[in-house]
């Protein structure tokens, strides 16, 4: 009798840790989480963890990530100025890149009012420009990887269409 109720006690956790999983599931791939609910999320969760105001907790993150700007900014500063020290790129390049790098940060902020499928449109038209004006400007690949959609984000990007690619396969 005693094996018997332990393995009835075993069976109702395992269902009940599976239905929950299940529903918990399920919540997730309904609700669309974006980054900026996962950082308000992070902010607010800190806040009540530490009994900290949500406002100051957020005020340090908005430090922190200005900072953080401020600091990426200065390293390619830092970086073309020595590719132009090193005779890799001419000091006319290096300004063109410069000046490339501030006039997209208007493009990125546009895509934040796009649908997803806009964005992705918009991406790939912007990159196809970006690579044209780097070739206009005789901007060898590596230092064209600092400007957004052909540095970081295009890794980025080719991430996020490759998930989606592989969920459409999951789905057949």
């Amino acid at each position: 009798m005693i094996i018997g109720k332990k393995s009835v006690m075993i069976a109702t956790l395992l269902a009940t840790v599976g239905a929950g999983a299940i529903g918990i599931g399920t919540t997730f791939a309904a609700e669309k989480v974006t980054p900026h609910d996962r950082m308000t999320n992070l902010v607010s969760a800190i806040a009540t963890k530490f009994n900290l105001s949500t406002t100051d907790v957020q005020a340090v993150f908005d430090t922190q990530h200005a900072t953080n700007i401020a600091e990426r900014k200065q390293d390619a500063i830092d970086h073309l100025a020595k590719a132009v020290a090193d005779g890799k790129i001419t000091q006319s390049q290096s300004t063109a890149l410069q000046a490339k790098i501030e006039s997209e940060k208007a493009f990125m902020a546009s895509l934040k009012t796009m649908t997803p499928e806009q964005r992705e449109a918009a991406v790939k038209a912007e990159r196809a420009s970006l690579e044209q004006w780097a070739k206009y400007y005789g901007i060898p690949k590596g230092f064209a990887r600092i400007l957004p959609l052909i540095g970081p984000m295009e890794h980025h990007m080719q991430m996020r269409n490759d998930r989606r690619e592989d969920r459409a396969e999951t789905r057949k």
